[in-house]
């Protein structure tokens, strides 16, 4: 008798079962609750299709890349708290990686209460902290940058 089969099975019904569990957050509030509540949030963006921004002028699309994290740590900033006219959520990401030379890539996410999402990205030197590559992108909440939390 081969139970071969029923073994490679029940790791992949597994599988499917965490990648079907992951629920996306479209909406600020949503997201925020979340958040407070201690839960676990992974976001991932898709750089091409958002705005991609240098020296803080639109450029066009983003390129051809995707990014993902697990938010460790963030900040919420309610409305005026330091000068920001909406509220937002906003936690960072760095780490050393290879790119030519070693570079520590260091990317920064902002929330608005709005829906908006600015994304910062940046290569740093890690020796000075010179900043070596510097790009933005702007994206709306649920669409380019998507949020995702396991129900």
């Amino acid at each position: 008798m081969n139970h071969r089969p029923a073994l490679i099975l029940i790791p992949l019904t597994l599988a499917v079962s965490a990648v079907d569990a992951a629920e996306p957050l479209d909406d600020f509030a949503e997201l925020r609750e979340v958040l407070f509540t201690g839960g676990e949030v992974r976001v991932v963006a898709d750089y091409a299709a958002c705005e991609m921004l240098l020296d803080g002028e639109p450029v066009g699309p983003g390129p051809e890349a995707v990014g993902g994290l697990t938010i460790e740590a963030f900040e919420y900033f309610a409305p005026g708290v330091v000068g920001n006219e909406l509220g937002y959520l906003s936690f960072s990401h760095s780490q050393l990686i290879a790119h030519r030379d070693y570079v520590l890539n260091y990317v920064r996410f902002r929330v608005y209460e709005d829906g908006a999402v600015e994304v910062t990205a940046r290569y740093l030197d890690p020796q000075n902290h010179e900043v070596l590559m510097d790009e933005g992108f702007t994206a709306r909440l649920g669409e380019a940058v998507v949020f995702y939390h396991d129900d």
